[in-house]
């Protein structure tokens, strides 16, 4: 990548973060499940946004289009199988809530009480998916107060690429072993103490 492109991608960032609203630090992932750290431009930035709406997150991912789901963009479940990238957040009494998205704007929302167990599946959302500079994509979505647990306390975010032995998985805070992106105990602590 040339240095006017990863300008470019950095100028891009700050355009997205914004100054309005009550913005939360920058969250990235930045190194593979293993702990192998990933290229500047094959890192995920994330920004969070707290509102009386809910949680609003935004992201800027590389774009693999290696495995896609097809079909109108909307709800699927079993996207984890595809390119995605992924978001928790973690309340008390292991109430989270498990948000992933993929480039074609096909998402899955779920609310868990218990490590994998869903209480609530295929929540409606309205991502908004916008294609970046070349190799790139990103975009928005906000979380409903109603399905964010009440605090959040902590939270982690993924990616995964690729197919078969060839499948990448990458993460803002590793676990431990094998993938398993509900090692809740691996999550860090979340910016802010509540949705505002």
């Amino acid at each position: 990548m040339t240095l006017e492109k990863e300008n470019d991608m950095a100028s891009a960032g700050k355009r997205a973060r914004g100054s309005a609203g009550n913005r939360i630090p920058t969250g990235q992932i930045s190194h593979t499940w293993y702990g192998d750290p990933l290229l500047p431009s094959l890192q995920t930035q994330i920004w969070l946004t707290s509102s009386p709406k809910g949680l609003t997150i935004e992201w800027s991912a590389p774009q693999w289009s290696q495995h896609l789901p097809t079909g109108a963009p909307g709800p699927v479940w079993g996207l984890w199988n595809y390119e995605v990238v992924e978001f928790f957040f973690l309340g008390d009494k292991e109430q989270y809530i498990e948000v992933e998205i993929a480039p074609t704007g096909h998402y899955l929302c779920l609310q868990l009480r218990g490590k994998r167990t869903p209480v609530n599946k295929m929540l409606p959302l309205s991502p908004a998916i916008e294609r970046k500079e070349e190799g790139r994509w990103g975009g928005s979505v906000t979380i409903p107060r109603a399905f964010c647990p009440t605090p959040i306390r902590s939270w982690n975010a993924f990616s995964i690429h690729g197919v078969g032995e060839n499948r990448v998985f990458s993460a803002m805070n590793s676990g431990i072993g094998t993938p398993d992106f509900h090692q809740l105990s691996s999550f860090v602590p979340f910016p802010v103490n509540t949705v505002s």
